[in-house]
């Protein structure tokens, strides 16, 4: 079961495009269109967090934009390539907007990476409904840093209708296309909980808000001040607290055995297993629940003080996700610096997961962070006697 289900997370990419339109109810094109529409200025540079497979960003390089798109999926930047690579055989017209677009592989945890002030637009559909709350207040702080004083920020995502009366109707129409979605593309998304207090909490005003869909779906225009002065040396990225374990009994763990082609996550960050110190090993595994239950379990049984750090994979556990290229040197990266990791350990060395290897690239991790990976056993029983030696 897990074979077949790795086998579809290795091809989700290329369903990705009908699957999250089912997901917007049939009407993400004319979003997407009047989204482009929004951002005006010929050459005024944009950052498309979550570039997917380009669709977006042809819109808006269409419009005269210079579009910058980052995606943490090498497959779906892959298919967005070859879009660039058929707009330019169409015309010279399409040479000229292939030519506005730029595609990086790089997570939302990487926008630190960018300098200050240095974008006018700064845009996302259906990505921070994907993200943990942690990734998207670090995401959203730095994107107000790197906008020009007077940009804009444009988000396009799932909120839960503020009315019972839509949140019922909701529900109705939307599980089932959840499902859908799930079984064309093995992609699932949250709603964004408090997206306008989270906006307006790192400084942005929020100018108008639309909303679709029964209220479930919200379009957010925001700028940040021109009078802000915010640059590289005064800028704070967000602190996280390590966070608790999952919790989970006998009845949990037969479940999500039994069910464990439907993501079952836990929160990303960092976990104290015992009473780990600076010097303690770093553990960095999946948040497919299941797996960290049973890692912290194991670690707490045999009276080993550890930091397990969870990195998003959507749940999945890390065999699959590492197949599918979601357990990959992106995510390792975004767990790292979400976790705040440096702060409370003072070697700067990771343990992976044996079964993970096919997706992550330690040299990039490194190069990335400066952390250097090892890779760790393949069962758990065989976990002690690898920290011991």
């Amino acid at each position: 079961m897990s074979y077949v289900y790795m086998k579809a997370l290795e091809s989700a990419p290329e369903r990705y495009d009908v699957g999250i339109n089912w997901l917007g109810w049939g009407r993400l094109t004319a979003i997407r269109s009047h989204i482009a529409d929004l951002m005006e200025g010929e050459g005024h540079k944009v950052l498309e967090i979550g570039v997917g497979t380009g669709t977006q960003a042809l819109l808006l390089a269409e419009r005269g934009l210079q579009v910058l798109g980052i995606d943490n999926s090498s497959r779906m930047l892959s298919i967005a390539q070859r879009k660039l690579e058929s707009k330019r055989r169409e015309s010279e017209e399409g040479k000229r907007i292939a030519s506005r677009i730029e595609l990086q592989l790089k997570g939302a945890a990487e926008l630190d990476k960018f300098p200050s002030n240095s974008f006018d637009f700064v845009t996302s559909t259906f990505v921070f409904s994907e993200l943990h709350d942690s990734e998207q207040r670090y995401a959203l702080a730095h994107a107000f840093r790197i906008l020009k004083p007077g940009g804009a920020l444009i988000l396009a995502d799932e909120v839960l209708p503020s009315r019972v009366s839509k949140l019922g109707l909701h529900a109705l129409i939307a599980v089932p296309l959840k499902f859908l979605t799930f079984l064309m593309t093995q992609t699932t998304t949250k709603p964004v909980r408090n997206l306008d207090k989270k906006v307006e909490g790192v400084g942005f005003t929020i100018q108008k808000t639309e909303n679709y869909q029964l209220d479930s779906f919200k379009l957010v225009q925001a700028r940040k001040p021109k009078d802000t002065v915010r640059d590289r040396e005064r800028f704070t990225s967000p602190r996280f607290k390590p966070i608790l374990p999952p919790k989970g009994g006998v009845r949990t763990t037969l479940w999500q055995t039994a069910m464990r082609m439907i993501g079952h996550e836990t929160e990303i960050g960092l976990i104290r297993c015992g009473n780990p110190s600076a010097d303690s090993p770093v553990l960095c595994t999946c948040n497919f629940k299941l797996t960290v239950h049973r890692l912290h379990n194991t670690l707490k049984r045999k009276k080993i003080d550890a930091w397990i750090l969870v990195a998003p994979t959507h749940g999945i556990n890390a065999w699959c996700a590492a197949s599918g290229d979601i357990f990959n040197a992106e995510s390792v990266v975004t767990a790292i610096k979400i976790s705040s990791l440096e702060k409370y350990v003072s070697h700067r060395r990771i343990i992976l997961p044996q079964l993970a290897a096919s997706g992550i690239d330690p040299k990039k991790v490194k190069q990335l962070t400066g952390w250097h990976c090892v890779w760790g056993p393949v069962q758990l029983e065989d976990l002690p006697g690898f920290l011991e030696n």
